[in-house]
C-alpha cells in the first residue's frame, strides 16, 4: 500500500459523496505526478445519526475508479466518540507507507494532498502540516491564532494550524497512536515525527456549504488544561513520558504543599495559579501515557468493505 487516507466524520451526508468523488480524482493525479499506485481509504462514521453511511456506500458503488487500485473501508463508532478516537482508530488500522488525514466538510480540499506529497518526499520529511493560509470566518480565526501561537511557544515546534485536519505522515511516525479525547488538536506536534523534519505547507480553506460545524470556543479552555502537557508528549518518546510521570506528580505534590505557607504573600495568586497548572499537566501526562498501555479500544464496527483492483493486461 502506497497512500492511506483517514477520513472522520459525523452527520456529513451531503458533504460525503461530493468529498468521495475528489478523492478518488486525487488518487489518479498523485499515481500520473507521483508514481503512487496502490490507495487505501479509511472513513470512519463517529456515531453519525444521519444518512451518511448510506449516502456515502452508494456513491462508492457508483462513482468508477479507472487507473489505480484501490480499497475503501468504513468503521462505524456506536455513538459519537470525537475526532481523536476517529484517528486513532485509522492509525490502527491503516497500511499505506504515507498516511494522511483529512475533515469530512469539504472545507478542506483533496487535491492539495498531491503537493503535500510530493513535499514529503522531495525532501524527505516525516511530516507535512497544512495550514489555512486564507480564512474568512471572522473571530473564529482570531481565536485559532492565540491558541496556534500558544501551541509554538509552549511546544517549541513550527507548526503554524493544527487545527487544520490535512497532513500527511510516514507510517512510523504515527502507527499505533493512541490520541485521548481532544489530543488530535496537538498533531504532529506528540507524534513520532523529528521536530526538524516536519514542515507547513500552505492549502486551500472553504467557508462550509453544507450542514453546521462541530467545533465551539469550548475547545479554548480544553487548550488551556492541556497545552502545558506537550514539553513531556512532544516528539512521542514513550519511555521519556513514563519517566516524567514521578516528577510532575512530585512538583504536584510540592506546589500544593506550599500554598499555606504563601498564604499572605502579595503573589499568592501566582502560586495557586502554578499550583493547579502542575496538578492538571501532572495528571493529563499521566492519563496520556495509561491510555497508551490500554489494550481496550472503544466499541466498532466495519461496516462496509470494497477492493477496486486494475488488472494489468
Amino acid at each position: 500500500m502506497d497512500l492511506s487516507l483517514i477520513v472522520p466524520y459525523h452527520n456529513e451526508e451531503l458533504n460525503l459523496p461530493i468529498l468521495y468523488s475528489k478523492i478518488v480524482n486525487t488518487f489518479e493525479k498523485i499515481k500520473k505526478d507521483l508514481g503512487l499506485n496502490n490507495f487505501e481509504i479509511i472513513f470512519i462514521d463517529d456515531g453519525s445519526s444521519d444518512n451518511s453511511t448510506d449516502l456515502l456506500i452508494k456513491s462508492i458503488d457508483s462513482i468508477p475508479v479507472e487507473s489505480i487500485n484501490l480499497s475503501v473501508y468504513i468503521y462505524k463508532f456506536l455513538k459519537n466518540e470525537g475526532q481523536s478516537a476517529a484517528l486513532s482508530l485509522g492509525f490502527s488500522k491503516f497500511k499505506g507507507k504515507f498516511v494522511a488525514t483529512i475533515d469530512s466538510d469539504l472545507q478542506n480540499d483533496p487535491e492539495d494532498l498531491v503537493y503535500m506529497i510530493k513535499k514529503l518526499i522531495n525532501e524527505n520529511l516525516d511530516a507535512v502540516s497544512g495550514y489555512r493560509k486564507q480564512r474568512n470566518e471572522g473571530m473564529r480565526v482570531k481565536i485559532s491564532n492565540i491558541g496556534n501561537w500558544i501551541i509554538r511557544l509552549v511546544s517549541n515546534y513550527d507548526v503554524k494550524d493544527v487545527g487544520c485536519s490535512l497532513k500527511v505522515y510516514r507510517d512510523q511516525c504515527v502507527k499505533g497512536l493512541k490520541l485521548p479525547h481532544g489530543y488530535h488538536r496537538f498533531l504532529p506536534i506528540i507524534t513520532k515525527a523529528k521536530k526538524e523534519l516536519i514542515s507547513n505547507y500552505p492549502v486551500k480553506h472553504f467557508n462550509r456549504f453544507f450542514g453546521k460545524s462541530h467545533y465551539n470556543y469550548s475547545r479554548i479552555w480544553w487548550l488551556m488544561k492541556h497545552v502545558f502537557t506537550l514539553p513531556f508528549l512532544k516528539g512521542f518518546d514513550i519511555n521519556r513520558i513514563e519517566k516524567s510521570v514521578p516528577f510532575l506528580k512530585k512538583v504536584a505534590i510540592f506546589s500544593t504543599l506550599i500554598l499555606p505557607l504563601t498564604a499572605f504573600h502579595p503573589n499568592l495568586f501566582y502560586f495557586i495559579f502554578i499550583s493547579i497548572f502542575a496538578t492538571m499537566t501532572y495528571i493529563n501526562v499521566d492519563n496520556f501515557y495509561k491510555y497508551q498501555r490500554n489494550d481496550e479500544w472503544l466499541f466498532f464496527e466495519k461496516v462496509y468493505e470494497k477492493e477496486f483492483i486494475r488488472v494489468e493486461v
